[in-house]
């Protein structure tokens, strides 16, 4: 990270996000210096520092809203391939911001996980130890980034994690019984929290806040900052948004 330090975008509309030798980069559709013209600025910036990019490793996504009947695709980039879904620290994200690909996969892993602890209680193992491994296996990957693609769970992805979590409890693998909607909540609550703290790096993507924090209120407010004009279901379900009117 401290050598990439002084890499950046030449547009301080675009966004680069660094995380250990993976760096993404994030285009708007109105930005003023276009993807060509950003990725032409990182690869100057490897060859002056003597790196060079794995252009197979290398893919490129276009966003936009499903059935979209108006697409401004972008051309493509040279020697990019450009695929329909990616996977960013883990979670799987399709074009259209779907996280259904990820569910699946979770569950998949899940389940499989969930046999290994009901063979382990069938050779006598203790509930204590099952539930420490039931925490560390299955606990760690629901909960794992939850609040980035809480939002866009369906009610049956939402059902299906919800039925591992109480098909743990009945075989007896975990002595808590676990709720897939009061845990969405907690993770948000304890992630929304933080981030309204001016040192966070989210911080600044919370939207101003309304006078009523500078006045006395009978009603005792969780937070007082601006809620958004909202045309898309799926804006609202972003974890900032979901949380701003979730927690008035």
């Amino acid at each position: 990270m401290l050598y990439a330090s002084d890499l950046r975008t030449l547009s301080p509309h675009n966004i680069i996000v660094k995380y250990a030798d993976d760096t993404t980069l994030l285009v708007g559709q109105h930005s003023s210096v276009d993807i060509s013209q950003e990725y032409e600025n990182i690869c100057s910036w490897s060859v002056t520092n003597r790196l060079t990019i794995n252009t197979g490793k290398t893919k490129e996504i276009v966003f936009h809203q499903p059935a979209s009947r108006h697409l401004n695709i972008p051309p493509h980039l040279p020697d990019i391939e450009r695929v329909t879904q990616v996977t960013l620290l883990g979670i799987d994200i399709t074009s259209t911001l779907s996280t259904s690909a990820y569910a699946n996969r979770m569950l998949m892993q899940t389940n499989q996980r969930l046999y290994s602890l009901s063979q382990l209680k069938s050779q006598g193992m203790n509930v204590q130890a099952l539930h420490a491994l039931f925490t560390g296996l299955i606990m760690s990957k629901i909960t794992y980034a939850l609040p980035a693609f809480a939002g866009q769970l369906t009610a049956d992805d939402r059902n299906h994690i919800g039925a591992i979590l109480q098909k743990a409890q009945h075989r007896g693998v975990s002595h808590t019984a676990f709720d897939i909607d009061e845990l969405m909540d907690r993770t948000d609550r304890k992630l929304f929290t933080h981030i309204t703290k001016p040192s966070r790096c989210l911080h600044q993507l919370l939207p101003s806040k309304t006078s009523a924090h500078c006045s006395y209120s009978l009603r005792k407010r969780q937070h007082y900052y601006q809620l958004p004009h909202i045309e898309y279901s799926q804006y609202k379900n972003s974890f900032i948004n979901r949380c701003l009117f979730n927690f008035r």
